[in-house]
């Protein structure tokens, strides 16, 4: 699922690296100007709506510390990096809930837990559309990327099949100041043969100040993580 939001904005991205001019060239910079001290720090709330399932997803990262909460299909789980531990859990409500926590460098988590993506090209056909506008005070734009491209993209990155999409539909909505506050995507995508409607809303309630980000108030009760193995599935597991 991470990757998937990665991948979204990088395609977003991408989308305009081959014009540079017009409407094209206005929401190209707004894009990259709005993201450009992401880095410091960011505070976001995710939702995907996949046919009749919804996953929420609450994201804080900063340069050394990142965390984030996700409640999906009835069970909730929660990954926080903070002064060199991770630590996860995943609340399987009558099952129960695994906690464990490892000691870990900045690069090995990042590495590890697939923060950064590999910006792959996109052919000029992926963009179908741009609109730029200014309303109540608020500049935004809308684009459309060629379905089938993204589909392609996904499946390059993640080594996995994941059928088909339509034409996907992006929205981003920014602040007097700039900064991103709002990026939507709609799409229908055909998986095993059934075609359902997809929609992500991500909110960014700040941008480049970092957040606090704490360990567990019971981060004594967190197991180790016996072997790398079990951390590769663990993380699996919580990220998608």
């Amino acid at each position: 699922m991470k990757k998937f939001l990665a991948l979204t904005l990088a395609a977003i991205l991408l989308s305009f690296c081959f014009v540079s001019c017009g409407a094209e060239s206005e929401a190209y910079n707004l894009y990259v100007n709005s993201l450009k001290n992401a880095y410091k720090g960011m505070e976001a709330k995710v939702t995907v709506k996949l046919a009749d399932t919804e996953t929420v997803m609450e994201m804080k990262s900063s340069e050394t510390a990142y965390s984030m909460s996700m409640d999906m299909l009835g069970m909730k789980s929660d990954v926080v990096y903070v002064d060199g531990v991770m630590y996860s859990s995943l609340d399987m409500g009558e099952r129960g809930t695994q906690k464990f926590k490892q000691e870990m460098d900045i690069q090995k988590f990042v590495s590890e837990n697939d923060t950064e993506v590999e910006l792959p090209e996109l052919p000029e056909n992926a963009l179908k559309d741009v609109v730029v506008e200014t309303k109540d005070g608020k500049t935004g734009f809308t684009v459309t990327l060629d379905g089938k491209t993204y589909s392609d993209l996904l499946e390059e990155a993640t080594g996995k099949e994941i059928g088909s999409a339509e034409d996907i539909t992006i929205t981003c909505e920014f602040n007097a100041d700039g900064t991103i506050s709002l990026l939507t995507m709609k799409s229908k995508i055909t998986v095993a043969g059934k075609s359902m409607d997809m929609e992500m809303t991500m909110e960014f309630s700040s941008i480049g100040v970092a957040p606090e980000i704490k360990a567990p108030v019971d981060a004594d009760s967190y197991s180790e993580m016996p072997n790398l193995g079990d951390l590769e599935g663990l993380v699996g597991d919580l990220l998608g």
